[in-house]
């Protein structure tokens, strides 16, 4: 039976237990919830996960303009609302393994909650607002890639979050946001972050 749990349009919990007892929560980027977005998370769901993909904005926007985007997120959310909504949808799911996946912003939420021991996993892709955070202890095992950024050098950081227990933090190819355009750059981009995921959840051979 499947319930569902609404609290500012976040759903709680979503498609049951996974067959693996492992509930992963995707925290979408400032363009919301986008195709690719649930292109992964069928996958994982086809791989016994249960997953849960909310929308951090009330409205459920999906939308691909930059500025649009990131004015609509930071008015809207922000950072602090949207490690609340993440909140309720790990205390929602407490009674199983979570891992968290996002995605920039995303990504800087998980790492937020990286210190919370509900969290097993952290994957954090291009979350660079995480420096603004350094001092965070990760309980978590967390795994952060990030992109070369135009407006400050990344590896200090890299090397700095490198140095703290449980976290293994690289550099990887693409601009910031790519995954959620398309393209056939992207595309290939997209591939190899994917596999790259799976491979931390334990899978090594991915056909997409």
């Amino acid at each position: 039976m499947i319930f569902y749990f609404i609290i500012y349009h976040i759903i709680i919990k979503e498609n049951g237990y996974g067959l693996n007892g492992k509930t992963i929560i995707i925290i979408h980027e400032i363009y919301g919830v986008t195709g690719n977005l649930l292109k992964l998370k069928s996958r994982l769901i086809k791989k016994g996960f249960s997953v849960i993909l909310p929308s951090l904005y009330d409205d459920n926007y999906c939308g691909f303009d930059e500025q649009k985007s990131y004015k609509k997120f930071y008015d809207e959310v922000g950072v602090d609302k949207g490690f609340k909504l993440i909140d309720k949808v790990i205390t929602g799911n407490a009674d199983s393994e979570i891992i968290l996946v996002g995605f920039s912003v995303g990504a800087t939420i998980a790492w937020l909650h990286s210190a919370d021991k509900r969290i097993s996993t952290v994957i954090g892709i291009y979350g660079s607002r995480i420096r603004e955070y350094p001092d965070i202890t990760p309980s978590a095992q967390s795994y952060l890639f990030f992109c070369r950024e135009k407006s400050f050098d990344i590896i200090p950081l890299i090397d700095e979050l490198n140095k703290k227990n449980n976290v293994t933090a690289c550099i990887i190819n693409g601009e910031h946001g790519f995954y959620s355009f398309s393209g056939e750059n992207n595309k290939s981009l997209i591939t190899k972050i994917d596999k790259k995921i799976f491979r931390i959840l334990g899978f090594n051979e991915i056909l997409f």
